[in-house]
């Protein structure tokens, strides 16, 4: 064998192994047969770096980023081949993927080596003989996938709780083959009070404030949000019902793509009475009621906010909002975090704002400016020279690479301390390589920063002008600006007209794309 020839191994585990081996188990244990195969075979075994671990569950290649990793380095010409357990590993999904690893490996000419066969896509038998391995895959996925969903919907009209997070306010619990809702007497109080504030008039935005108040806090986030809220509010778990199939993940085509969309049934299983109830049922229709009544027919409004999706709260990470008070209130529109009853961080006119903004702003403008102006040849040819000694490394890595499997193959290395040093020389080879790639990125050019320069000064003169429409602006901002952090505390807290006012304590972070 070429010594710059090498392989790769694939490891995943599928729904035919033993359901109580963790994922981790089966993966060393197929890890185990391949690499005895390898020694029997290469005399050599497969080096850490050429392993790739599927440990994330997916039926498609788009949600198993290591196998696409796996293809991309089979696109190397000095990769010869793939060690699999069995051809399913690669692909049990549908025809599209199945076709997406065969022409992946047929035109790498990669092999696909199980302990069982080998196989050369190239030639037209073994390409037909791995062809109906894998749809033999696909067609037994597709078997257990029915035969699985029906044994979950059986479940369910015998009154379980399948899913694997109980709903707050409630524990699951297990007796033998039956698994149930109990309540949990710290959280449903507050679910309780939830639904009895919002039938007493009460905003999800008052409620989040209310239970934070108490000490409330839901189990997977810090806080309740509004949209959390409403969430318990139209769960009928808390009136003793188990409900089934409301959404279900299905692929729809989209615009020469199959995507993964959620999707709302309107008729889902409902099997009442399988555990406690935490509220009535009467409370319950008056909170329904009360929800259908707020849900109007969306108006098109004309866009108010020019940033929007880019200003956001520096203290907690939630975006700011824009609130108005109508023309007979006769005050500016105010900016605020939605969370600012969590994080504390303080609102502000719209006005100061923007001027805090525009300030920000000119700094980078005057900063382009300069680098336009400069036009320094000699920065230029000094980082060149930078591309060419981390090159000039690269080359001197290549070397010690050949010496390597030199030293191998006369006896002087043993199989531990070659793959110790090769594991060393890979790790620089990456490193020097990033560095190469982010050199060449940041090679000085004048015309990128006059174009930024430019754009950048459009920006500014939108946001200036009071005639740009709210949107035009905001699409100026989404060019160059990735995020605005905002941070604001009180001037003077013993003056309240003055936290109203003051605008100099306004704290930007604005960073561009």
């Amino acid at each position: 064998m070429n010594t710059s020839e090498y392989y790769l191994m694939y490891l995943r585990k599928s729904r035919s192994d033993d359901p109580n081996e963790t994922v981790e188990e089966v993966l060393a244990k197929h890890e185990r047969i391949l690499q005895n195969y390898a020694l029997v075979t290469f005399e050599h075994r497969i080096p850490e770096e050429n392993i790739y671990r599927e440990v994330v569950s997916g039926e498609t290649i788009e949600d198993r980023t290591e196998i696409k990793r796996l293809f991309e380095r089979m696109q190397d010409a000095r990769c010869k081949g793939v060690l699999v357990v069995e051809p399913q590993r690669l692909s049990r999904g549908d025809l599209i993927d199945c076709g997406t690893v065969m022409q992946a490996f047929k035109y790498t000419k990669t092999l696909v080596i199980t302990p069982m066969k080998t196989f050369d896509l190239v030639e037209k038998y073994d390409y037909k003989s791995f062809q109906n391995e894998l749809m033999q895959g696909a067609e037994y996925l597709e078997y257990i996938k029915e035969i699985l969903s029906r044994g979950k919907k059986q479940s369910v009209l015998e009154g379980n709780y399948l899913a694997s997070v109980p709903p707050y306010g409630y524990t699951k619990k297990r007796e033998g083959k039956r698994q149930y809702l109990v309540i949990n007497e710290k959280e449903a109080p507050f679910v309780k009070m939830i639904f009895e504030m919002y039938a007493d008039g009460y905003g999800g935005h008052r409620i989040a404030m209310k239970l934070h108040e108490l000490g409330a806090r839901p189990r997977h986030i810090e806080y309740f949000s509004k949209d959390s809220l409403y969430k318990i509010l139209d769960n009928e778990a808390y009136i003793g019902n188990l409900v089934w199939n409301r959404t279900s993940l299905e692929k729809i085509y989209d615009k020469g793509q199959i995507k993964k969309k959620r999707v709302r049934h309107d008729k889902p299983i409902v099997i009442e009475g399988t555990h406690e109830a935490i509220i009535s049922k009467e409370l319950f229709e008056k909170v329904k009621q009360m929800r259908g009544s707020h849900s109007r027919v969306t108006v098109k409004r004309e866009h108010q906010n020019p940033y929007t999706g880019i200003l956001r709260c520096k203290k907690c990470g939630h975006v700011l909002t824009r609130t108005t008070y109508g023309k007979k209130a006769n005050r500016p529109a105010r900016y605020k975090c939605s969370q600012s009853y969590i994080c504390g961080n303080k609102s502000t006119n719209e006005e100061p704002l923007l001027n805090a903004i525009v300030e920000a702003l000119k700094i980078y403008l005057d900063d382009f400016k300069i680098k336009v102006e400069s036009n320094d040849e000699d920065l230029v040819a000094k980082h060149r020279e930078i591309v060419n000694l981390l090159m000039r490394k690269k080359d001197e890595i290549e070397v010690k690479q050949e010496k390597l499997y030199d030293f191998l193959e006369q006896g002087i290395y043993d199989a531990q301390t070659f793959q110790d040093r090769n594991a060393k020389l890979a790790k620089e080879r990456e490193e020097v390589q990033k560095n190469i790639e982010e050199a060449k990125a940041n090679v000085p050019d004048t015309s990128y920063y006059a174009e930024r320069y430019t754009t950048l000064f459009n920006t500014i003169e939108s946001l200036k002008d009071p005639n740009v429409p709210a949107l035009a602006k905001n699409t100026f901002l989404r060019n160059i600006i990735e995020v605005i952090y905002y941070e604001k505390d009180d001037a003077n807290k013993n003056d309240p007209r003055q936290r109203q006012t003051d605008a100099e304590n306004i704290k930007l972070e604005i960073v561009l794309k």
